[in-house]
């Protein structure tokens, strides 16, 4: 009879082993786009003629003069001459092999397309590849300290926040628990509410004027509110995923998840550019919340204790904050998740950050390292 048993003992025993080593991943991070690709994707290299060097989605520094080498697999195969296009702009049209030295200077940081074409006979061939130009700007470091601390609904999954004539506004996500809400700041009460349909995951909200612009994670879909009775004004489509959502009051900044930030335009919501959010090491991805603060982006890094300074114009990454054991300063009973909320007081020039189904928001005084 023990014999019997103890075979399956040990398949129970395995399964049980397996099960609690499984990775639990977040809702939130599947599906995300991957912002760089490290292999070797030069494509072309088949034909004739092929981009040798830079290597593919090589890093540069803005200013750099980046050697640009075209050559021909086969020498003995007679190819006139070939053009070479940076980010679909021609810069040259040469006989082969050849070198061309690109300025970099002034470039803001993302991804650049390297392509040469070629005729084969009558036939138009190309090869492909990239490189990426990062920032040349060393972030300024940023510390903490905690000026107040207020109540916050341990119901609230925050997905954004935004401060407004002396009350908070948040976004909330979750399935059949995304809310947009009007709360009180020194009781945490919520003073006003609207249940998003329970299909939809609520994410990042901005105010402008008396209109409140809410996202949604994966539906492709975004709404307009009355500020004051949360009426549905309006609802707009986007083709990606939505994260964080801000404004400069002359149009809306998006994020999805990426190290990019889309612009749009605050009536027609169509994508007028996008910024490639870059530090002085690379790409920075998992831009969640957004928050408009004197002429700078703060964005939530998901899934970490940071909050970086972006600048609008460029994308380049000008500071970084450190909020490592803000959740620490208070007790905590119960579930919790990441930071994510970031809201902004102009008048009183108070920053308040938060996080999901946290028990406190905290407003807090940046101190640089």
């Amino acid at each position: 009879m023990i014999k019997k048993l103890f075979l399956p003992l040990v398949i129970l025993a395995l399964l049980l082993i397996t099960s609690c080593g499984e990775k639990k991943e977040h809702p939130a991070t599947k599906n995300r786009k991957d912002t760089v690709n490290n292999g070797n994707n030069q494509t072309g290299n088949g034909n004739l003629v092929f981009i040798e060097s830079p290597k593919y989605n090589e890093m540069f520094s803005p200013g750099d003069q980046i050697k640009i080498k075209v050559s021909l697999s086969d020498k003995n195969q007679k190819i006139d001459s070939a053009s070479l296009f940076i980010d679909n702009e021609k810069v040259t049209t040469s006989a082969l092999p050849f070198e061309y030295t690109w300025d970099s200077k002034n470039q803001k940081p993302g991804k650049k397309k390297i392509q040469v074409k070629y005729l084969n006979g009558s036939k138009e061939e190309a090869g492909e590849s990239q490189l990426q130009i990062k920032s040349e700007i060393k972030p300024v470091e940023y510390t903490y300290t905690v000026v107040n601390t207020y109540p916050h609904d341990i119901t609230a999954y925050s997905q954004g926040l935004f401060y407004d004539n002396g009350v908070l506004y948040e976004g909330t996500g979750q399935y059949g628990e995304s809310t947009i809400r009007k709360v009180e700041l020194k009781t945490g009460k919520v003073l006003t509410s609207f249940n998003m349909p329970n299909s939809i995951f609520g994410e990042g909200i901005t105010i402008l004027g008396n209109k409140i612009y809410q996202l949604s994670w994966q539906s492709g879909k975004g709404y307009v509110y009355d500020k004051e009775s949360f009426k549905i004004l309006q609802e707009f489509e986007y083709d990606t995923e939505g994260w964080g959502i801000t404004s400069d009051d002359k149009k809306l900044f998006m994020t999805d998840g990426s190290n990019k930030i889309y612009l749009m335009d605050k009536n027609t919501f169509a994508v007028t550019g996008t910024l490639e959010v870059y530090n002085n090491n690379g790409p920075v991805a998992n831009l969640n919340e957004l928050e408009y603060i004197k002429g700078s982006i703060y964005a939530n890094v998901y899934l970490t204790d940071y909050i970086v300074i972006i600048d609008p114009e460029t994308g380049k990454i000008t500071g970084r904050i450190d909020m490592k054991g803000l959740l620490s300063r208070v007790k905590v009973t119960h579930k919790v998740d990441v930071l994510n909320g970031i809201a902004w007081d102009p008048k009183g020039d108070r920053l308040f950050v938060t996080g999901k189904w946290w028990p406190a928001l905290f407003e807090v005084k940046l101190v640089e390292k």
